[in-house]
């Protein structure tokens, strides 16, 4: 039998208490009795602890597994005590959390099934490049707490919610809550004038937190980190130019009279062809289009993270930042017709063929303007990478080589003087 051990603090109730063992296995189950953990006493079990038949724990000492807890249905926890395990909590039963501490430790990835219940305190102090993922909604009424970097909590579909008397903690660029899927971290009961910060990133490698200070009615706020900006908000090709690689989707559970301050934060390897932190702000999609206003542009600040603040929001909804109006991978549209931001000035005064390209690319440029010297050319791929870069190119006709290139889709992208110039092109073989 692998190693358990009961500590001698701990006070029970012995029937119905079982300890099975094979030769590769040893679990501690707690089969329709009642256990009193004591505190300051300890039950460590190498494998899992289960708590099953309508069995009943009171922990207010310290339960440590290497492997999971699990609470079926029809079974209780409770107490103020301290659940540490390496594996997985999963909880179909009944779970009074009290102000006991889950912590998740080790070498392995986990998971947090709570019947959608509360719970006290969570933590996660695991070894390097380990998650903790949400199997159902849950909500944390005090602490959230991050112990080590590496440490991510991944919610899917799934919101956790952060109680209003609840905060988070430890937290930074390398440990928070990736919003991979279409779930939220959910701030409830945010009082005027109190800013929540909201650390939550797209996935391991991204990190874009959001800051919430409403300036109205207490209120419940909703965050999700996106891994692009569409055209559309939800949907559309990817923002490609003037903005950044990152985006937002905010709600709150009443909406109007927030008047809140927002800010973000993002990388400056996030930063698109084009961006220009210096005249850049926070950009909402409002369901006709990015509501970008060069006049309301301030510059971003820090390095290598940048942040920038927005104030009077109290309508919500898709978020990114921009510096101009963008262009979108595989889609020439822009925010507004070049026309309208350029009078008298077309697209037609620039031609790139062919349009299907094997080796080269040609840029014909047809007149002669001598106010305008430089041009810069970007070729983006279909994921909105820039893929191929020449800056400051004499504004005059060029040829450009790329044997290399990975077939596909790509975008063109030429800027000059306040013009831009976009045409798709597809590259063979």
């Amino acid at each position: 039998m692998k190693l358990i051990k009961v500590s001698q603090k701990i006070a029970f109730i012995a029937i119905g208490i079982f300890f099975l063992a094979t030769p590769a296995q040893s679990q501690l189950i707690n089969k329709g009795s009642s256990l009193i953990i004591t505190p300051g006493a300890l039950l460590f079990s190498d494998e899992a602890f289960t708590n099953t038949a309508n069995a009943t724990v009171i922990n207010n000492g310290i339960i440590t597994t290497n492997s999971n807890i699990v609470n079926d249905a029809g079974s209780l926890l409770s107490g103020d005590g301290i659940y540490n395990l390496q594996g997985n909590f999963a909880n179909s039963g009944t779970f009074n959390e009290g102000i006991s501490v889950i912590n998740f430790f080790g070498s392995l990835n986990s998971t947090l099934q709570n019947a959608g219940g509360n719970l006290s305190t969570l933590q996660l102090s695991k070894d390097a490049n380990k998650f903790v993922t949400l199997l159902d909604n849950a909500t944390v009424s005090k602490a959230v707490i991050f112990s080590n970097d590496k440490n991510w909590i991944k919610l899917n579909t799934k919101t956790l919610s952060i109680a209003a008397s609840g905060d988070i903690f430890n937290y930074n660029n390398k440990r928070y809550i990736v919003t991979n899927g279409n779930g939220f971290l959910k701030k409830e009961g945010l009082a005027s004038g109190i800013q929540f910060i909201f650390p939550v990133g797209f996935d391991k490698d991204t990190y874009n937190p959001v800051g919430i200070t409403p300036n109205g009615p207490t209120d419940s706020y909703f965050v999700r980190c996106l891994q692009h900006a569409l055209l559309n908000g939800s949907s559309g090709d990817t923002i490609s130019t003037q903005g950044i690689n990152a985006g937002w989707f905010v709600k709150e559970t009443t909406p109007g009279g927030a008047n809140a301050v927002v800010e973000v934060e993002w990388k400056t390897t996030d930063e698109l062809s084009g961006f220009d932190f210096t005249h850049c702000m926070l950009s909402r999609y409002n369901s006709t289009g990015w509501d970008f206003n060069i006049s309301q542009a301030g510059t971003a600040t820090g390095t290598p993270f940048r942040d920038i603040t927005r104030s009077g929001l109290s309508n919500f909804g898709y978020f990114t930042v921009l510096s101009g109006n963008p262009t979108f991978a595989g889609n020439s549209k822009t925010g507004e017709s070049d026309a309208l931001r350029n009078p008298g000035t077309t697209n037609q005064e620039l031609k790139v063929y062919p349009t299907i390209v094997q080796n080269n690319l040609n840029i014909d440029v047809p007149f002669n303007n001598s106010n305008i010297q430089k041009m810069n050319i970007s070729i983006i791929d279909a994921s909105g990478k820039v893929a191929w870069r020449k800056q400051n190119a004499g504004f005059e006709s060029q040829k450009i080589s790329f044997p290399d290139f990975t077939p596909g889709i790509y975008t063109v992208l030429i800027e000059y003087d306040k013009n831009k110039f976009v045409q798709k092109i597809i590259i063979g073989k």
